[in-house]
């Protein structure tokens, strides 16, 4: 269900952008004109690789709520079996390493609803770099280009003024924040001698960091 709910996602986000694109194509102007869309584009990580390289070696172990979660709120009429069936609803998924000879058996990621909660936040954002290959959305959107990601993920970090370098457990970290851009923005960009980057790690901006592009431009 939690798949299903991440791949609707994910097309839902590309039929959005598909459109856009289509619009500014049809403006005429979409081959001769430089063209940049940024922003928060939602992007996020390939679910299944992701998960895959976090919980080597650790099994799936999924959590039952006797009263549930989905099923609150919801009127059952006739059957007590279909209630029973409803209110035995997964709530959380824990993924554990069960090895009394491994060192860091034990949970090692638990997912529920708006919670994402690995047992080394701290590892986890310093090593960016080793799950950057599960970002792909962009690579949908064969009009657009962009350059390569030098910095960690834009989302999602701390709200807290005192904890501006801290993320956040609440979901997976993910590039979200972008700068895309047309092949002719691309072509001028890059002989601007450009730098593409995010900001604020040491300044609370909310739960996104922005990211910025900057170069040269001869007039």
């Amino acid at each position: 269900m939690q798949t299903r709910w991440k791949v609707n996602n994910s097309s839902n986000r590309k039929r959005a952008l598909d459109y856009v694109l289509e619009q500014l194509m049809a403006s005429g102007n979409w081959d001769s004109s430089p063209c940049f869309v940024f922003g928060d584009l939602n992007f996020r990580l390939d679910s299944t690789s992701f998960l895959n390289r976090l919980t080597e070696r650790a099994s799936a172990h999924p959590l039952e709520e006797p009263h549930g979660s989905v099923a609150d709120g919801l009127l059952c009429e006739g059957s007590t079996a279909t209630c029973d069936t409803l209110r035995r609803t997964v709530s959380a998924i824990e993924f554990r390493r069960d090895s009394q000879n491994d060192i860091s058996s034990g949970c090692v990621l638990r997912i529920e609803r708006k919670r994402f909660d690995y047992f080394n936040q701290k590892k986890l954002l310093n090593d960016w770099k080793s799950y950057l290959e599960d970002d792909r959305e962009a690579a949908n959107f064969k009009q657009l280009h962009e350059l390569p990601i030098n910095f960690p993920p834009t989302y999602p970090w701390s709200e807290n003024p005192d904890e501006s370098e801290v993320m956040m457990k609440t979901r997976a970290p993910a590039w979200c924040d972008r700068v895309l851009m047309n092949a002719s923005a691309y072509a001028v960009v890059k002989k601007g001698n450009p730098s593409y980057s995010s900001f604020g790690r040491d300044v609370c901006t909310g739960d996104h960091k922005p990211v910025a592009l900057a170069f040269s431009l001869s007039v």
